[in-house]
């Protein structure tokens, strides 16, 4: 018999489904990624243009906040690249940024 994993997100299921967080009709996503870069490029210049004042946000601390909006970015752009076209497959929640750059990579092979 096997036992199911609980998801540990299971936000947007059942009766509530405002509480889905999702990509509206608008935006593609390629425009979140797109924005993700701006915001990680916007804090960056904030922090190492504040020279270390006292009562800043150190580099040495703030560097994580940025590098996970620049890892975010990345992974919106690839799924830009690999679901943003007609027929294409349903995101399955796939985080993995290997995993994506290879499917980036086959499915784009005969577009460059």
């Amino acid at each position: 018999m096997t036992t199911r994993k609980k998801k540990r997100f299971p936000f947007g299921k059942g009766k509530d489904w405002r509480l889905n967080i999702w990509r509206g009709d608008t935006y593609d996503f390629a425009s979140y990624g797109i924005g993700y870069f701006d915001a990680g490029n916007f804090l960056a210049k904030e922090i190492i243009g504040s020279g270390g004042a006292p009562g800043d946000v150190a580099l040495e601390v703030a560097i994580y906040p940025i590098l996970y909006l620049y890892r975010q970015a990345t992974e919106l752009m690839l799924k830009h690249f690999i679901y943003d076209k007609p027929n294409a497959a349903l995101v399955r929640g796939n985080h993995n940024l290997e995993s994506l750059w290879k499917q980036a990579r086959f499915r784009n092979r005969n577009y460059a």
